[in-house]
């Protein structure tokens, strides 16, 4: 039943985008033309075209709102519970399992543990297996990330989004989870 639904609002998107692609190249111009050049069925036109706009563009809007709401299952946005989960991803430190490291203050040590070579050698040869499956754009991502670079400077030291360096981490730890289990 929701996915015929689904189908139903999905496919009243693409129409929809459809006529408000049609409003915009009949509306691009008359927009160009200066409006005292333009006759009073032409303002006319001109106005009711913009009206169209906005209403296609909020129809649109609601659409592709709803069309999320059903494929996810909750409404887009309300970040709730385990939603907000994203947020505490980036908060996250990554440990080295080796290593043990207390916050350094005036009379606290650093506590290591040895590393034998066989380890070491596994721990490279594991992360140039993993880095095999990665694309150079995950891969420089992912470095990034790793030499504790925000978000905000990836993206701007990558000139991508921010959202795609989001999206970019997101798919792969898909990938890794897939092939490897890091514990």
């Amino acid at each position: 039943m929701i996915r015929e639904l689904l189908k139903e609002y999905k496919q009243t998107a693409k129409e929809t985008r459809q006529r408000l692609d049609e409003v915009n190249r009949t509306l691009k111009p008359l927009q160009l033309k200066d409006k005292k050049d333009l006759r009073k069925h032409e303002l006319e036109l001109l106005h009711q075209l913009e009206q169209d706009k906005k209403i296609l563009n909020a129809a649109l809007s609601s659409l592709v709102f709803s069309i999320k709401w059903m494929k996810t299952g909750r409404m887009p946005g309300a970040q709730r519970g385990i939603e907000k989960r994203s947020s505490y991803d980036e908060r996250e430190v990554v440990s080295d399992p080796y290593w043990i490291q207390l916050k350094k203050e005036s009379n606290t040590d650093i506590f290591e543990c040895k590393i034998d070579e066989e380890q070491e050698d596994f721990k490279a040869q594991l992360l140039r297996d993993i880095t095999k499956k990665l694309t150079k754009t995950e891969r420089e991502v992912l470095e990034l990330r790793a030499k504790e670079f925000s978000i905000r400077e990836t993206a701007s030291m990558l000139n991508i989004p921010k959202s795609t360096v989001s999206d970019i981490l997101k798919r792969t730890q898909n990938k890794i989870n897939e092939e490897w289990m890091i514990v």
